[in-house]
């Protein structure tokens, strides 16, 4: 038998493709682990989302002017947002105290503010009495940044926070305020009157956010209806509705002070209303700092922007629906700071400055779900 002999040359490839089909894999390896720890960090990064989304914070006050004790006060709000400590904060009118507020005194302000705060960070405002006639200017100048809202910004709006799984859906409205329209020429209010298109269009926010299981219901204004110093609430079918909604936060400036009110409710037999005039124990579900979310509302009154400060009338009636206020003897120009979770929500005053008399006043409650 004759032996066949393979004369199939052998492989000649160089070294060099050898080397580089270990690098192909090597590389190929690299790719693929890469993929894992990516993979990894995006479902980690999820997670720490999910987290920070399971609570916020805020600040808010009104009456701010343009003084050493603004000044630090939106020194400190825009610390505490570099921080991560707050998310927005809420400016409840009254920003200029100019004598006659233009286009160009509104436009200086904003800018004051501005060169205080991040850039685009979330000042969202409603306006006061000092602010109606440039209303349009402010909410040019001061837009909001946080987005996703229903109304008109600056007068009446409102908000779900966070966007995606609300914890607060925040109302803010303009009780009392005649506004400007620099475009029409035309001057214009809300009516929140018992039938009236904004009371009802409140109403209906409030429902829409219990309906949809929203754990908390904030509701800003500038102008009280209801504190210690003032004769009479210009509001009080507002007033009433809000309380007879449960809302669990409502908040005010004007006065130049800080109050914090027990936790408030009506009910048909023994409180039909808040008076004024006089002290009703059956208005009052608690009178402590730690309460429970359905049983009533607390009213806060933060006007310590940074405009010179009022003095607290303790004969007035109203001050035994009051929990806390601060007294003549510590004037302090500060914030209340929130912090809300899915159960519960904490208001701390913050001392921010003391100005010439020195004030340290704090305060806080707290309610629970």
């Amino acid at each position: 038998m004759t032996a066949i002999i393979d004369n199939k040359p052998q492989s000649t490839k160089p070294r060099s493709h050898h080397i580089a089909s270990i690098a192909s894999v090597l590389l190929l390896i690299l790719l693929i682990v890469n993929a894992f720890v990516t993979l990894a960090h995006s479902s980690k990064s999820k997670v720490a989302h999910a987290a920070s989304a399971s609570s916020f914070s805020f600040t808010y006050t009104g009456d701010y002017d343009q003084t050493a004790q603004t000044t630090a006060n939106l020194q400190y709000i825009a610390q505490q947002y570099t921080a991560g400590n707050i998310n927005f904060n809420l400016g409840l009118g009254d920003f200029s105290y100019a004598s006659k507020v233009t286009k160009q005194v509104a436009t200086q302000w904003i800018t004051y503010a501005k060169s205080n705060l991040p850039a685009n960070f979330p000042f969202e405002i409603v306006d006061g009495r000092h602010d109606s006639s440039q209303i349009k200017t402010y909410e040019a100048g001061l837009p909001d940044q946080l987005g996703g809202i229903t109304g008109t910004y600056g007068e009446e709006y409102y908000f779900d926070y966070p966007a995606g799984t609300p914890l607060a859906r925040i109302i803010m409205i303009s009780p009392n305020q005649t506004l400007y329209n620099p475009v029409t020429k035309k001057y214009y209010s809300y009516n929140y009157n018992q039938g009236g298109t904004d009371y009802t269009w409140v109403k209906s926010a409030i429902d829409a956010a219990h309906a949809a299981n929203i754990p908390w219901v904030i509701v800003g204004m500038h102008e009280y209806c209801f504190v210690i110093g003032t004769a009479k609430c210009l509001n009080q079918d507002l007033l009433d509705l809000l309380l007879n909604e449960h809302v669990d936060v409502i908040l005010q400036a004007q006065k130049h002070n800080y109050q914090a009110s027990k936790q408030l409710a009506l009910n048909p037999t023994t409180c039909a209303t808040l008076n004024t005039t006089s002290y009703n124990a059956s208005c009052v579900v608690n009178s402590t700092g730690t309460m429970i979310q359905g049983l009533g509302s607390v009213i806060v009154l933060t006007g310590t922007g940074g405009a010179s400060q009022l003095a607290i009338n303790s004969n007035d009636p109203k001050f035994n629906y009051f929990r806390a206020s601060m007294p003549t003897n510590n004037v302090t120009w500060g914030v209340s700071q929130f912090t809300i979770t899915a159960t519960t929500l904490t208001e701390q005053f913050v001392d921010v400055s003391g100005g010439t008399l020195g004030g340290n006043f704090t305060d806080g409650f707290t309610i629970t779900r």
